[in-house]
């Protein structure tokens, strides 16, 4: 009777083994679907993030999310897909951005934004603004926005374009550098 009975645990374990084999080996990717070639020159991806970066007085600075954040080998660079970011202001304003495209620099501290970015800053007791620009460098340590390439600058109905930016989102100020012109329409009482 032993002998039998241990026959037929061994033929349990054996099929037990073979049927974990068999499970394991339907529920495993093959193995092009595990090697993205987009991906071959990536340390990592990182999907469906959100990302909060506080300053060195452990104040929140940044408030991102993206649905993808990658980095090339070797670098300090994040690339960052679709951008959506939130920044605080020390006068109770919140900036709001987003573009199609980023880089995050840990090294330096900068948040770059590329392709149709658009800043909008809720203000206490002032119009909201919106900065538009196909290129913007966010400082996260200064909380300053600088852009070489042409920018605009809409408040209430009034429209300012240049080439050039640097916006303070610590004091809510901004400032176009070059090739100034726009509209200004007064507010009626």
């Amino acid at each position: 009777m032993n002998q039998v009975r241990t026959r037929i645990w061994a033929g349990v374990l054996a099929l037990c083994a073979f049927g974990s084999y068999a499970v394991l080996t339907w529920l495993t990717p093959e193995e092009a679907d595990l090697a993205d070639a987009r991906l071959a020159d990536r340390d990592n991806a990182v999907l469906g993030v959100e990302m909060r970066v506080y300053d060195a007085k452990g104040q929140p600075n940044l408030r991102l999310v993206s649905p993808r954040i990658q980095s090339p080998r070797g670098t300090e660079l994040y690339e960052v897909e679709s951008p959506r970011f939130e920044v605080l202001s020390p006068s109770a304003g919140r900036w709001h951005g987003q573009a199609q495209r980023g880089a995050l620099d840990t090294a330096a501290s900068r948040l770059q934004l590329e392709s149709s970015v658009m800043l909008d800053g809720v203000r206490a007791e002032q119009a909201p603004v919106k900065i538009r620009g196909e290129r913007l460098d966010f400082d996260l340590e200064t909380r300053i926005v600088t852009s070489e390439l042409p920018v605009e600058v809409t408040q209430n109905r009034n429209r300012l374009r240049g080439v050039g930016l640097e916006a303070n989102l610590r004091t809510d100020q901004y400032r176009l550098l070059s090739q100034v012109e726009g509209r200004y329409v007064p507010v009626q009482p």
